[in-house]
């Protein structure tokens, strides 16, 4: 239940939050939670540009980078609704030049949509030897890509795969990615804020080095990118707000067993700290499952998370790329939904008695 004094205490941290900035040199931030279908608090604060002296304001978009991903998972989700794919078949059959990916593992398995988009294909994080990203073809990837770790045996992400996944979605659609994210997610959630393309909003990002504070600059991002699945979209943190608010049961965009079967782990780490589903990264908290995914990119930062039964979303989005988003995610999830001291000492009573009954 949010309250009153729920509130009261997200506004009284908005103090620590800005000796964090201060200390890590963050120019500016923008903060937005939801409850439920409503924004119930927002916080913007610091600058967009440095130079111009230009706020942080609700209309300020920032590159996301990998928040990016979630985006490219539910255009997957929604091709397999409309009967254009399947999650489990070779995506080889899709498109054939998968066909030709050099592995070092001895009995290669074919890769599926379901591997890449969970992040267990075994494809590496990136193209180490790809100096020229951005005009990166499909046919060129294949030249260069080996896999050495085997699919299903570990988590291993891969901004890779992404830019793979979008390439192959754009084949089978026979339309552009930008286009497909446009018409099956932009367009019907009205994110008029969310695209591929920087605007007069757009804030600068930066960097801090021992030489101190630098902004960052970007080719532009008029033309289509190989990066585009993968980390190429602008948002706002008011429009990233109502794409979690989609995750939510079944809506105009995905039916609910398809917004389930994304926030159901496909593998989960040996220690149980972690798990994966279709884009979402899973792991415990307060006794709930948080849904969350991070993006780090030079000069900027954010973060989308979101307690399913609950219906509790928090969006960051940062102009430096120092990795405090999720640790402020952390402490307004804290207030959002802090531990229930009561339920935590009825599980350990429980796991007690379990370990007492098997000792017998």
């Amino acid at each position: 239940m949010i309250n009153e004094s729920i509130l009261q205490r997200l506004q009284d941290t908005t103090t620590d939050m800005k000796k964090l900035l201060n200390q890590h040199q963050i120019p500016g931030c923008s903060i937005c939670i939801s409850h439920e279908d409503k924004h119930i608090w927002s916080w913007h604060e610091g600058l967009a540009d440095i130079e111009s002296g230009t706020p942080v304001t609700k209309d300020t978009t920032f590159r996301i980078g990998s928040v990016t991903k979630p985006f490219t998972a539910m255009v997957m989700m929604k091709m397999r609704e409309e009967g254009l794919i399947q999650l489990d078949e070779p995506i080889h059959t899709y498109e054939p030049l998968l066909s030709f990916i050099k592995s070092h593992i001895s009995e290669p398995i074919p890769l599926t949509f379901r591997m890449i988009a969970s992040h267990i294909s075994g494809l590496p994080k990136t193209l180490d030897k790809a100096t020229h990203l951005r005009d990166m073809t499909l046919a060129q990837c294949m030249e260069i890509l080996t896999i050495f770790t085997p699919p299903w045996s570990i988590i291993n992400y891969s901004s890779l795969g992404y830019s793979i996944l979008s390439k192959v979605l754009e084949k089978v659609s026979q339309q552009p990615f930008r286009e497909l994210v446009h018409t099956r997610i932009l367009e019907p959630l009205d994110l008029q804020q969310t695209g591929f393309i920087e605007t007069a909003s757009t804030a600068k990002g930066y960097t801090l080095s021992s030489s101190g504070l630098s902004g960052i600059s970007y080719p532009s991002a008029e033309t289509p990118s190989w990066e585009d699945g993968s980390s190429g979209l602008f948002s706002t943190a008011d429009d990233l707000i109502r794409f979690i608010q989609a995750q939510y049961d079944g809506n105009r965009l995905l039916h609910q067993h398809s917004l389930k079967e994304m926030q159901s782990p496909v593998m989960v780490e040996e220690d149980f700290t972690r798990g994966v589903g279709l884009s979402w990264f899973l792991r415990p908290f307060n006794g709930f499952t948080l849904a969350e995914h991070s993006g780090e990119i030079k000069g900027f930062t954010s973060y989308i998370g979101f307690i399913p039964k609950r219906k509790l979303g928090v969006c960051i989005l940062l102009n430096s790329d120092e990795r405090i988003a999720r640790p402020i995610a952390d402490m307004l999830f804290q207030i959002l939904l802090p531990a229930d001291h009561e339920q935590i000492k009825k599980r350990e009573d429980r796991l007690k008695r379990m370990f007492r009954q098997s000792s017998l």
